[in-house]
């Protein structure tokens, strides 16, 4: 018998991932019903479902592309890069579009308040689940494309 060089528990990851790109996206019926991937609803479900019975059932790579591009971010490709060790950088500097205004310090307070809202559910049984895990990095990711866009903003003018 061959050992698998993954690990049950990155395999997990890659679920999980789909799961918040799914989530992410708007869920699995507007995907779908836009045609933003090749595959149907019900086999979305599957891929990122958890049960035993489904953990054979991953997502192919070109679906995986296509739900992170529609999530707007490589939730698919951080989850392989951090099994790997690696971690993912953006291959771009953030640009200031437009000045600062009070629609940023809004849009700071709901990003932080989504986050603080999370922890909060997080913690409320005492334990932290793995799907609150990737909630709360998918909210202080936003969180921080959030911060970054303001400071861009900020910046004296090169």
């Amino acid at each position: 018998m061959t050992t698998r060089p993954s690990t049950e528990d990155m395999r997990r990851h890659l679920k999980l991932a789909t799961k918040a790109a799914l989530r992410a996206a708007g869920g699995a019926a507007g995907i779908v019903a836009s045609r933003l991937t090749r595959v149907g609803e019900a086999t979305l479900s599957l891929y990122a479902s958890l049960g035993s019975e489904n953990e054979l059932r991953s997502v192919p790579l070109d679906v995986a592309l296509d739900l992170d591009f529609v999530a707007g971010e490589p939730l698919h490709a951080q989850a392989l890069a951090g099994a790997q060790g690696y971690r993912l950088v953006p291959n771009f500097e953030e640009r200031a579009t437009g000045m600062f205004s009070l629609a940023d310090v809004a849009r700071i307070a709901h990003d932080y308040g989504e986050v603080q809202a999370c922890c909060f559910d997080a913690l409320e049984d005492g334990a932290i689940s793995e799907p609150e895990r990737i909630e709360m990095l998918a909210r202080l990711g936003d969180l921080d494309r959030c911060s970054a866009q303001i400071r861009a903003k900020l910046q004296p003018a090169r």
